[in-house]
């Protein structure tokens, strides 16, 4: 039995957002799809195969969705399809139901139009999500040296009297869109009904967690579909179990630190496995020209790591490898507030206070902050894990709003390298004239040893 699209997606959950929509015309044959890792994409039928980060995947086609099913299920994106009932449609699948052929549904809960043809339906489908601008790629509405497709095709072939359908029915809506909304990047396409154009590529933090096989495989899942459902570029990975809940959370200094190597020029963002995505994380686009490192402090006393956003600069590697440190000096104290220890202690380091709605916790903090809109929400695992009550996911969605605007940061503050300590070899950093990393004779805050 599928699902309900309207239980994943709302109205406007994209709001101001670009988005890309992948077709399947020839002009996208040797097209360079990574292009498109980090942004908010809709694969039309087969795009899916080159779009393993795609939001959506979107078709209308019953002979499609029946035929690649099993292909769908292991990609793993949120596929929307058109269907009369739910209980007929394969599972894990998001069923849409039909707003009618022509026109445009005005809300998802409305289903959506289709046009008589999938494209047609996913730009219904963007609309319906707020998506400005929306990028059309592979809408050619004609063959190339005889394809159809830029892919191997299905076993129905197109036709020039589909293409034509196809154009007087996109020709139709055209008018009802906000001029230059929708933008064609192929300037040979057929479809001439919306302003031809380009798009310049930008860059998107990466997203990454990591889990242990003792639960957390099943937090892992509903993150992941959160993050695809944003179309956030990320990476989970299984690691090794240390031996206690406290080792494995200090790993994710070193875990940050290899995932900084690994993405070079790139910020990331660290996710505990256990979160979701609720809203777009806005908050976090260019913010490496602002700040190294971005977290929120609970009551402005505790800083809480579940969310950390951290630039890919010498600053934030100087942190890291301190905070590595630390941790395996103080191997039972908590790895947040070994951070906060080095932050409260002189680092040379930019960092930026986020709202509590980057770091919500999905009760406690419903208490503290009523009103507030969790952009990301954390459901702490480790309580029942640890035979304690379980998180009610559910109840805690039905209370956060979905809508409102979103305060970025709510403080920058800067912080200066203290001397450096002799013992530690520059590892350690100074304060009230001892080494707080390796409880050493140090440098003294006058210079003198």
């Amino acid at each position: 039995m599928g699902t309900c699209v309207q239980e994943i997606f709302y109205d406007n959950m994209w709001q101001g957002r670009r988005c890309f929509i992948v077709g399947g015309g020839p002009s996208l044959k040797d097209f360079d799809f990574t292009q498109l890792n980090g942004e908010l994409v809709i694969g039309v039928n087969r795009a899916f195969e080159k779009l393993p980060w795609s939001a959506i995947t979107c078709s209308m086609d019953g002979q499609f969705w029946r035929n690649y099913a099993k292909d769908l299920l292991m990609h793993g994106s949120n596929t929307v399809i058109l269907a009369v009932d739910p209980a007929t449609s394969p599972v894990e699948m998001l069923v849409a139901r039909s707003a009618g052929r022509w026109g445009l549904s005005p809300s998802i809960t409305h289903g959506l139009c289709h046009g008589c043809n999938s494209g047609y339906m996913a730009l219904n489908l963007a609309l319906c999500l707020g998506a400005d601008p929306i990028y059309l790629l592979g809408f050619d509405m004609h063959q190339t040296n005889g394809a159809d497709w830029w892919h191997n095709g299905y076993p129905w072939p197109g036709t020039p009297r589909k293409y034509s359908r196809f154009i007087s029915h996109f020709n139709k809506i055209a008018g009802d869109i906000k001029p230059g909304r929708v933008i064609n990047c192929n300037e040979s396409s057929r479809l001439r009904c919306f302003p031809f154009g380009t798009w310049e590529r930008q860059s998107h933090p990466v997203y990454v967690s990591y889990y242990t096989l003792n639960g957390y495989q099943e937090e892992k899942k509903m993150l992941v579909r959160s993050l695809r459902t944003f179309g956030l570029q990320y990476e989970i990975d299984q690691i090794e179990d240390f031996g206690s809940w406290q080792a494995n959370t200090q790993y994710k200094a070193q875990f940050i630190l290899d995932k900084l190597d690994k993405y070079t020029g790139r910020p990331v963002v660290f996710v505990d496995v256990d979160a979701e995505i609720m809203r777009y994380p806005e908050a976090f686009c260019d913010l490496d020209k602002q700040a190294d490192i971005a977290c929120h402090w609970r009551n402005g006393r505790e800083l809480l790591s579940g969310t950390m956003f951290v630039a890919n600069s010498n600053a934030t590697r100087t942190l890291l490898n301190s905070w590595v440190d630390l941790n395996q000096i103080n191997k039972f104290t908590w790895e947040q507030k070994n951070l906060q220890q080095l932050l409260d202690n002189s680092l040379d380091i930019n960092m930026m206070r986020l709202g509590p709605e980057y770091c919500f916790i999905f009760d406690t903090m419903q208490k503290e902050n009523p009103g507030i809109a969790p952009v990301i929400e954390h459901f702490q695992a480790s309580r029942y894990l640890k035979n304690c009550r379980t998180p009610d996911r559910k109840k805690a969605k039905k209370k956060s709003v979905k809508i409102g605007p979103v305060e970025p940061v709510q403080e920058k503050v800067q912080y200066k390298f203290d001397r450096r300590c002799a013992v530690c070899k520059g590892t350690g950093r100074v304060a009230n004239k001892q080494c707080i990393v390796c409880k050493g004779s140090g440098v003294k805050l006058d210079g003198s040893l």
